[in-house]
């Protein structure tokens, strides 16, 4: 898993900085411009926590829905409410960490 990057779907630019010790903390979120914290779109959730014992069985983002569905929202991002399923798809994918590497 890359730590650092840029991600692109439509109309959507997001560039991630992760914790070059912990995947799972996010330093910097930037999406289209406007830097952010990640809580703000949703959390992150352990969907196997029997896997580990340290509780980085699966990591998935979980959107906060109330958030992508509010179309003002979009404006802050400089996206059409239409462009809010693309940046939901991409933090999905980005900060969805599945089984930890480190804690492995």
């Amino acid at each position: 898993m890359e730590r650092r990057g840029i991600y692109r779907k439509g109309n959507v630019e997001i560039y991630i900085e992760r914790s070059p010790s912990e995947i799972c903390v996010i330093k910097k979120l930037i999406v289209n411009g406007v830097q952010e914290r990640p809580y703000i779109f949703g959390h992150t959730k352990d969907i196997e926590p029997n896997v580990k014992a340290c509780g980085c069985g699966n990591r998935v983002f979980i959107p906060n829905e109330r958030f992508f569905n509010y179309k003002m929202n979009a404006l802050r991002y400089n996206l059409r409410p239409e462009d809010m399923d693309d940046l939901k798809a991409l933090l999905v994918e980005i900060l969805s960490i599945g089984y930890c590497p480190r804690c492995r």
